[in-house]
C-alpha cells in the first residue's frame, strides 16, 4: 500500500517538507513516520527511529537530526533510508506523484558529521534518503618483507579522517606507518588472515574510518594490478567494479591452527610424545596453561617480577602470564582457526581476589613463590566452597569472552574439551589402583559438567566427549599417574574427533560434491 506524496522541499537546513495526499478514511486516525536505514548485510541489525505525525495536516516533515540515531556501531561510505507511514497496523510507503521529479541537491547539512544527504525517488517511484560520504582509499604501493606490506592514500572531502585501520576478513589491523593524514602503511600478518578452508580464494579488504563519533567502514580500490609471490604465498590484487580483487593461493601445505585456553588433558594432544604426527595437521600456535577462566578476563595485575621465584623457565611462565592476562590479545594476533577450552584451571584451582582482579591459584606453581609467602591472607574462591559466589564471577567471564571472541575472532571456532577426572589408573602391570589425593572425583566432575553445560547452553560450540569410555590414568604417563593424565588411546581418540570436527567446518565452508557424503556417514 502507499500514499501519494507531491511538492518535496527543503525548509531550512535540517528539515525536508512534503505534500501528503492523504486518503480520507485514515486522514483521522494516529500515525507514525518511520525512517529506516537499509542493511545491506543481512546478519546485522537493520536501525530506524519513529516519530508521530498528524496526517490531517497533509504535511510531513523530516528531520535531519533524528537520523544521528541510526548509525549504530559503523556505517558504510553509501546509506539509504526508505520512508514509510504506519497507520495502526498499516504500513505505506510513499509514492511520489507522476508529475513530480526530484532533482534537489544535497542539503547543507551532514549527516553524522560524515555523510551528505538529499531524498531520491528508488525505482518503485518512493520515496527515500540517499546519504554518501566523500571519501575514497586507494592501494598504492605492495611489497612483501616477511610480512606483506601495503599503502593506502586517503582522500576526503568535507570529512575530517581522525584515524584509519585495516579490516581483512574480519581482523583488525592498525597501522604502522602514518606518514600523513592521507598516506597510510600497514602490515598483514598473511599468515593469520589467510583461513585453512581458504589456501585459495578471494579476501575481503575494507578500510574503517574515525571522525568524530563516527566509523565509516570504506571500500578500496585501486588503479593498478599487483602481483607478488614466495615460498608461501602468491598474491594478486587487480582492480574491480566493487573496488578490488585480492586473491592469496598458498603454496604449501596448510595447516589447521589450533589456540589452547586450558591444561595437560587438551595440550598433550599437540604433544609428539602422544600424538606422533599431529604436526602434519595441526600448529598449536598459542597456550594458556592451568589458568582459570575468571584470571584470564580479570584485570592485568602488576607483580614484582623477581617475586615469581623458586620456579623452573615453564613454571615461571605459567604463572607470569596469568598475571599478564596478554592471552586474548595474542589470540587476536595469531587469528587460529580453533580455540579449545578445558576448564580444568576453574575447577581445580580456583581463584586468588588481588585487588579489583584475580589470578589463579594454582597452588602447585605460585604457591611456592616469595609473592605468594608474601600475600597477607588472600581470599581464595572456588567452586567448592564458594559456588554461588564463583558461578556469579564465571558466567560473567565466560560471557565476556564469547563477545570478545565474537568481536574480534570471527573466523575461529570454539571447541570445549569435556575432560573429567578419573580416580584410578593402570599400574606397570596393569592392575587398577586408586589414585592418592585429596581431589574428591565426583564432586569435581559435577562443577565441571555444570560449568560446560552452561557454554553449551549458551554458546554455539564444538565438542569432544571421551567420558563414555571411562578412560583411566596410568603409572607410565610421561607426567606421572594423575586424575587428567590418561592412557595413551586417549589422546588417538581426542584426534579423531578433532579431525571429524575441522571437517565438519571445512564442508560448512565449501560446497563440495564430498560434503554429502561426509553428512551421510554422520548422520546429518
Amino acid at each position: 500500500m502507499s500514499i501519494l506524496i507531491d511538492n518535496i522541499k527543503y525548509k531550512n537546513s535540517t528539515l525536508i517538507e512534503m505534500h501528503v495526499n492523504v486518503p480520507s478514511d485514515i486522514r483521522h486516525k494516529s500515525a507514525q513516520l518511520l525512517v529506516q536505514r537499509r542493511n545491506k548485510n543481512s546478519e546485522l541489525q537493520t536501525f530506524n527511529y519513529t516519530q508521530p505525525i498528524n496526517l490531517a495536516a497533509e504535511k510531513i516533515v523530516i528531520d535531519l537530526l533524528d537520523l544521528n540515531g541510526l548509525k549504530g556501531n559503523s556505517v558504510s561510505t553509501e546509506e539509504i533510508f526508505d520512508v514509510i507511514i504506519h497507520v495502526e497496523n498499516q504500513a505505506f510507503t510513499l509514492e511520489i506523484a507522476p508529475e513530480n521529479k526530484i532533482q534537489l541537491p544535497y542539503m547543507t547539512t551532514m549527516v553524522w558529521g560524515t555523510h551528505s544527504i538529499k531524498p531520491y525517488m528508488t525505482k518503485k517511484r518512493t520515496l527515500a534518503l540517499y546519504s554518501k560520504a566523500e571519501v575514497h582509499v586507494q592501494l598504492t604501493q605492495l611489497k612483501s618483507v616477511n610480512e606483506l606490506e601495503c599503502t593506502f592514500h586517503a582522500h576526503s572531502n568535507h570529512v575530517v579522517i581522525d584515524s584509519i585501520r585495516l579490516k581483512v576478513n574480519g581482523l583488525i589491523i592498525e597501522p604502522i606507518d602514518h606518514k600523513s593524514n592521507e598516506i597510510i602503511g600497514f602490515r598483514l600478518p598473511i599468515r593469520n588472515i589467510v583461513r585453512v578452508y581458504e589456501a585459495q580464494g578471494i579476501q575481503t579488504l575494507s578500510v574503517i574510518i574515525v571522525s568524530g563519533t563516527t566509523v565509516v567502514e570504506c571500500g578500496i580500490s585501486t588503479k593498478q594490478n599487483f602481483q607478488l609471490s614466495d615460498d608461501h604465498y602468491a598474491i594478486q590484487v587487480i582492480p574491480a567494479e566493487e573496488g578490488i580483487r585480492f586473491f592469496i593461493k598458498q603454496h604449501t601445505k596448510p595447516k589447521v591452527k589450533v589456540a589452547i585456553l586450558g591444561s595437560c588433558v587438551t595440550r598433550d594432544n599437540f604433544n609428539s610424545k602422544f600424538n606422533a604426527n599431529y604436526k602434519e595437521v595441526y600448529e598449536c600456535v598459542l597456550l594458556q596453561n592451568q589458568s582459570a577462566l575468571v584470571s584470564i578476563m580479570g584485570k592485568e595485575i602488576p607483580f614484582p617480577s623477581e617475586q615469581i621465584d623458586q620456579l623452573n623457565d615453564w613454571d615461571t611462565w605459567n604463572v607470569k602470564t596469568d598475571f599478564e592476562k596478554t592471552f586474548l590479545k595474542d589470540l587476536q594476533q595469531e587469528q587460529p582457526d580453533f580455540l579449545i577450552i578445558d576448564l580444568f584451571g576453574d575447577v581445580f584451582f580456583g581463584c586468588i581476589a588481588i585487588g579489583d582482579s584475580f589470578v589463579t591459584n594454582n597452588y602447585w606453581k605460585l604457591g611456592k613463590t616469595s609473592y605468594f609467602k608474601n600475600l597477607e591472607k588472600p581470599k581464595a574462591f572456588t567452586l567448592q566452597k564458594n559456588f554461588e559466589e564463583y558461578m556469579d564471577i564465571w558466567r560473567k567471564s565466560v560471557d565476556k569472552l564469547f563477545l570478545f571472541l565474537k568481536t574480534n575472532l570471527p573466523h575461529c571456532k570454539v571447541i570445549i574439551n569435556q575432560a573429567r577426572f578419573t580416580d584410578r589408573y593402570y599400574d606397570k602391570e596393569h592392575n587398577i589402583q586408586i589414585i592418592a589425593s585429596p581431589l574428591d572425583v565426583e564432586k569435581g566432575n559435577n562443577y565441571w559438567d555444570q560449568l560446560d553445560q552452561y557454554i553449551l547452553e549458551h554458546f554455539d560450540v564444538a565438542t569432544i566427549n571421551l567420558t563414555d569410555r571411562q578412560f583411566l590414568s596410568v603409572e607410565n604417563h610421561p607426567w606421572g599417574p594423575f586424575h587428567v593424565h590418561f592412557e595413551m588411546d586417549y589422546y588417538q581418540e581426542f584426534l579423531q574427533k578433532l579431525h571429524e570436527i575441522v571437517l565438519g567446518e571445512y564442508f560448512h565452508h565449501n560446497e563440495t560434491v564430498f560434503k554429502n557424503v561426509y553428512n551421510e556417514l554422520n548422520g546429518n
